[in-house]
């Protein structure tokens, strides 16, 4: 039992923990630019965005480098905690290096599926993104994936994804020689399929639109 000198540092404990989950919670609302910068506002807040379990990179910057810096070292100096959700939305840095896009979003992607992250919302400006290898070889965690302007490189004996139940895929092209449908049949727990102006190709052709619409 807790002698009664012991209730007041118990009761203080318990109120700072419970006033940093209140304020993760309210964090996660937030970009996570916009979180990390709340660090100046007192020393309570310096490293709450550390803690913050979603990572929202829809983010803007005057130059694509610097975004790769930000994002880069969010996830060297966030805290090793459990991710939720992941939503990628970065400005559209049309100058920005070929394949630096894929890359750095792979980096993010696994960084993610580590921690546990089981929600991804990933929306892109060029269409050279292959997504089931932003995931390859760990997608154990995930169970809703949302993705714009990407390929779905979908192979014959694919096994990832096995706990997917929500797939949402917007202006996606099916890079596969099976039946359009075939492609979903390889997740087992899909109960949520939309599909919104994609088509099925043979092989990956950013100046040819030929196949199937979906």
């Amino acid at each position: 039992m807790l002698c009664q000198s012991m209730m007041p540092n118990v009761i203080g404990l318990i109120s700072s923990n419970l006033l940093n989950s209140i304020l993760h919670h309210i964090l996660s609302f937030l970009d996570t630019k916009s979180s990390v910068q709340t660090c100046v506002l007192s020393k309570q807040w310096e490293s709450a965005w550390k803690h913050v379990h979603t990572l929202n990179l829809e983010l803007k910057f005057d130059e694509y480098s610097w975004y790769v810096m930000f994002v880069e070292k969010v996830l060297s100096f966030r805290h090793p905690l459990p991710v939720s959700k992941v939503l990628w939305h970065p400005y559209d840095y049309s100058y920005g290096p070929i394949g630096s896009e894929f890359s750095l979003l792979r980096r993010v992607v696994q960084y993610a599926v580590s921690h546990g992250a089981q929600h991804f919302y990933l929306g892109h400006h060029k269409t050279d993104i292959l997504l089931l290898q932003l995931f390859d070889p760990i997608s154990d965690t995930v169970k809703t994936l949302e993705s714009k302007w990407s390929y779905l490189d979908c192979p014959p004996l694919w096994s990832g994804f096995q706990l997917l139940t929500t797939l949402e895929l917007l202006h996606c092209r099916f890079v596969t020689d099976l039946d359009p449908a075939e492609p979903f049949s390889q997740f087992p727990c899909l109960k949520n399929l939309v599909l919104d102006g994609g088509a099925c190709v043979s092989e990956v052709d950013d100046h040819v639109d030929y196949g199937q619409t979906l």
